[in-house]
């Protein structure tokens, strides 16, 4: 208030001046504001500008067109299970145990045999999906290997027991020194190493494809596992593997210890490479939700 007595002393004594001041900046804003409030003429504006003209061939031809989808696959609550069949609400899903905890029923989780070959089940209904044809290839970042339009935990499995991924073949170091393969899947010790549709699979198989993916791919595969995530120590597991520690940034584990068992989780992905552009040129309309990164998942989604 002491400095606001300096600024009454100046506008008192003055304020038939400060008035007109105050009344001729209001008259000059009257312009601006009748500008402001006025219709926006839209054939002023050149509809035809190379801008825009650049944008939709960037729609069109460039990658940027396409789009994934990830559609997140979790493990029903053990409970419900045998249950009259019919559509598994969200309601039947398995509690999030939290981060880095496993899931101990079904064996593996999410890396169940069992719920690995459903997951194929699910990925060959999308492929028939009438959407399909708009379907476009996708690159596994864990193999390496190509695919058109779906990719799953499965295929990743399926794709090296069939010794066709990154991690069982030879490469070349940066400065082209040839590479011995990071693993193999030719010598499974005391199984026998077969395919993963073959019908004598077993769970120590892919309790042995997944470690070994898990420690080749320099801890990329881990990223198709749910937060909870653990390599959990079992009497049957079918491979020796970290239990507790950490992944360094190198893809060493730190403060493990070395036990057998088999990695678990509570769910993964389906991705679908989808053409945008080609499906809103055939009729089709994209909607969209906002999306976040959020650990776990609850009624709504992935939380």
């Amino acid at each position: 208030m002491r400095d606001f007595e300096r600024v009454a002393d100046f506008l008192i004594p003055h304020r038939r001046i400060v008035h007109i001041v105050v009344l001729v900046i209001s008259l000059l804003m009257v312009p601006g504001m009748i500008l402001a409030l006025s219709p926006i003429d839209m054939e002023s504006y050149n509809m035809e500008s190379p801008e825009l003209d650049a944008r939709e061939v960037i729609l069109k031809e460039y990658p940027a067109n396409e789009v994934t989808s990830g559609y997140a696959v979790i493990i029903r609550d053990q409970s419900k299970v045998g249950t009259e069949p019919h559509w598994v609400y969200a309601d039947e899903f398995a509690e999030y145990g939290g981060d880095g905890v496993g899931v101990a029923e079904p064996v593996g989780g999410i890396l169940n045999l069992s719920v690995l070959r459903e997951i194929s089940t699910k990925a060959e209904a999308a492929r028939a999906d009438p959407l399909s044809e708009f379907y476009r290839p996708i690159i596994s970042d864990v193999t390496l290997v190509q695919h058109h339009g779906v990719l799953t935990l499965s295929d990743l499995l399926r794709v090296f027991m069939a010794n066709e991924s990154l991690q069982t073949r030879p490469s070349l170091s940066p400065m082209g020194v040839p590479l011995p393969p990071r693993t193999n899947w030719s010598d499974c010790g005391a199984l026998e190493c077969l395919l993963f549709d073959d019908e004598n699979l077993t769970q120590a198989h892919i309790d042995l494809a997944t470690q070994r993916l898990a420690t080749a791919s320099e801890g990329t595969f881990l990223r198709w596992l749910s937060l909870d995530r653990a390599f959990l120590p079992a009497a049957d597991g079918g491979a020796i593997g970290p239990v507790g520690g950490t992944l360094s940034e190198g893809g060493m584990w730190v403060n493990a210890s070395w036990e057998r068992g088999r990695w678990s989780a509570s769910s993964t992905w389906i991705l679908i490479q989808f053409d945008r552009g080609a499906a809103e040129a055939a009729g089709w309309t994209l909607e969209w939700a906002e999306a976040r990164a959020e650990s776990g998942y609850d009624w709504q989604g992935l939380r």
